[in-house]
Order: C-alpha cells, then structure tokens, then sequence
C-alpha cells in the first residue's frame, strides 16, 4: 500500500497500490476500496452524520436496529439525491452490503 484514505463519513478506505492485479484503476492511480471492519454501530454512526430528515433518520435507524439490511439498502437507494450528501448515500450503502455479504 501506498496511501490510504478514509471517504469523508468513515465507511470506506480508499487504497492506491503500485501493484496493479485485479485493482481498479482510476486515473494514473490504482485504487483498491474496501470497507473496513463493518458493524451494525458503524453504520448507525454513518446514518447519524448525514444529516438528514428527523423522519428519513429515524427511518434508517429503524432498519438498522432491526438488522434488516435489505430494506435499509433499498430505503437508501430510494431517498430524494438532496435527502442526503452522495458520500454520505455510498459510505451508507458500502457498509450495509458489506455487512449483508457476511
């Protein structure tokens, strides 16, 4: 590794490489983007900085305190694009597919 770092709601970490195997490339960099340790307590946190909505917040969190992923990522993929800064939508979607795929 040669670089890291965080996106700006703490749910992904972006790595550049210089060994370019099954790495994605963007621009002259490779960049490999992995979402680190990712817990239920992460993804409250993430919800949580986002800022958005009393209602939409309080809605995600219901998710999340149900552990119902799937409806979290769906609630997530269909909120309004200025319900929620875009790095905030992806840090969000990051850590709950991550958590899904376990």
């Amino acid at each position: 590794v040669d670089s890291m770092a965080w996106s700006p709601f703490g749910g992904r970490l972006a790595l550049t490489h210089t060994d370019h195997q099954s790495l994605q490339i963007l621009g002259d960099d490779v960049v490999q983007i992995i979402v680190p340790d990712p817990s239920l307590e992460r993804l409250q946190a993430i919800a949580a900085a986002c800022n958005a909505p009393a209602t939409i917040e309080q809605s995600l969190t219901a998710s999340i305190e149900a552990d119902r992923l799937t409806e979290f990522v769906a609630q997530v993929e269909s909120l309004p694009a200025e319900a929620i800064p875009p790095a905030c939508r992806a840090d969000l979607l990051a850590v709950a597919q991550a958590l899904a795929s376990r």
